[in-house]
């Protein structure tokens, strides 16, 4: 797959924003939060829809629109305090894809597909740079990919998914636009401490990623294994999350390293689980995670169901003794501080293996109709960060797509271990 740029801009918004709002505080949450990109890929057949020439004009356009609302997407982050709303803009590139769509989703790469982004995830561009960019990229056949690239400085998958959602709707009606709340760093406010320091970095390594996809009958199959008497049905992310950990145990075992701990980490939105609950449109990084730990010796030999009730109980008790209790008024600041500190010790000592999973199930991805239709897929791409799993829902079903990325030996040694593939397929085709 060859993909050549050939225009870069910047949109702004269509009316300046004004003085008044010229800047919005960072969270906590934020100052916190890794300078990394969240990449996301839409992808769209050609069939009866508008050639790509006008699908970049209505996306121009539209987004020019909604960054009246969504101002700080124009911005750049600033001392790790604030983002500066200086309506400097998103930056907007246009590529052509020398291979048609279909090729490309008979057995999509994760690699290759990083080409189709308008920059790398692991850029530290991330923390100073441009906080949203855009790729629209055109195929020979006229399908068309739609790559973005967001700050998690300043955005999770739940702003994103909102600002997504409401991009749609601006490309058909601006006046269907809900405008997001900017109220994050009053409830959580940012550290003065912090300014000026830089961003949390995650380490980079020689890692491989794959696409494994659970689709609903293997699914369904997988959770009623788990159930029994003792452990309730699991959801799909619990017991997708056992079993991968359950498999990578193995791997490890057989590397030799079954003495060293293991901790695992769903990440959790937290905004209808705060007291009060927070509007789903409530901006920036309102993010918890429950994180499970126990020797990889210990992983492997835990049964499934298990392992999916350690899941579903360090859930619960996470949302009931530490949200509900401990993420509320004075509190809050202290909690998250001491939280960041334990969790940074934990990824960053010797001797144990982090894996940081982002379920990114349940936003509302494949709804994003700009005018030409529903993506056929989204996807994620290849990273150089090691241990990271990110689950998204398939298309069209019940299933979920997993995202797995670990050093290029210890995946050559999930090859071996059995269980997995017994409900997940290996980077199948996109059907359409």
């Amino acid at each position: 797959m060859k993909v050549e740029v050939v225009s870069s801009e910047f949109i702004k918004p269509s009316d300046p924003t004004p003085l008044s709002l010229g800047r919005l505080d960072l969270s906590l949450f934020d100052q916190l939060t890794p300078a990394i990109y969240t990449p996301l890929l839409l992808y769209y057949p050609s069939g009866k829809t508008s050639p790509s020439v006008d699908k970049i004009r209505c996306l121009k356009s539209s987004l020019s629109l909604l960054l009246v609302h969504f101002y700080p997407l124009a911005g750049r982050i600033r001392d790790q305090l604030y983002i500066d709303c200086n309506d400097w803009g998103v930056r907007f590139l246009e590529a052509d894809v020398k291979c048609s769509l279909s090729d490309m989703l008979v057995r999509p790469q994760p690699l290759e597909m990083k080409m189709l982004l308008p920059i790398d995830m692991e850029s530290e561009e991330a923390g100073t740079g441009p906080i949203l960019l855009v790729q629209a990229n055109s195929f020979e056949c006229g399908g068309f990919a739609l790559g973005m690239c967001i700050s998690h400085k300043i955005a999770d998958m739940g702003t994103f998914g909102n600002f997504l959602a409401s991009w749609a709707d601006a490309a058909v009606d601006i006046t269907k636009v809900e405008p997001p709340l900017f109220n994050a760093s009053t409830l959580i406010p940012p550290s003065i401490h912090l300014a000026g320091m830089p961003p949390v970095e995650l380490p980079k390594a020689k890692t491989i990623t794959r696409r494994y996809v659970f689709d609903s009958s293997k699914l369904t199959a997988l959770r009623t294994r788990i159930t029994s008497k003792q452990v309730t049905p699991p959801t799909r992310v619990e017991a997708v999350s056992a079993l991968l950990w359950k498999c990578i145990s193995k791997a490890s075992l057989n590397l030799g390293l079954g003495r060293r701990k293991s901790l695992f980490s769903l990440a959790v939105n937290l905004r209808s689980r705060m007291l009060p609950p927070l509007p789903a449109n409530t901006f920036g990084n309102l993010v918890g995670s429950i994180c499970i730990g126990m020797t990889v010796d210990e992983v492997t030999e835990t049964d499934l169901s298990e392992l999916a009730r350690k899941f579903k109980e360090e859930k619960d008790s996470y949302l009931e003794n530490h949200v509900k209790k401990d993420l509320v008024g004075e509190k809050i600041t202290m909690t998250i501080s001491a939280s960041a500190k334990a969790f940074g010790e934990l990824i960053s000592g010797e001797g144990v293996d982090f894996y940081n999973c982002s379920p990114w199930c349940g936003f509302p991805l494949y709804e994003a109709d700009f005018g030409w239709g529903r993506p056929i897929w989204a996807s994620h791409v290849s990273t150089q960060f090691k241990n990271s799993i990110v689950m998204m829902d398939q298309v069209g079903g019940e299933g979920i797509e997993v995202w797995l990325t670990l050093l290029t030996d210890h995946m050559n040694e999930l090859d071996k271990v059995e269980g997995l593939m017994e409900f997940a397929s290996l980077n199948p085709s996109i059907s359409r």
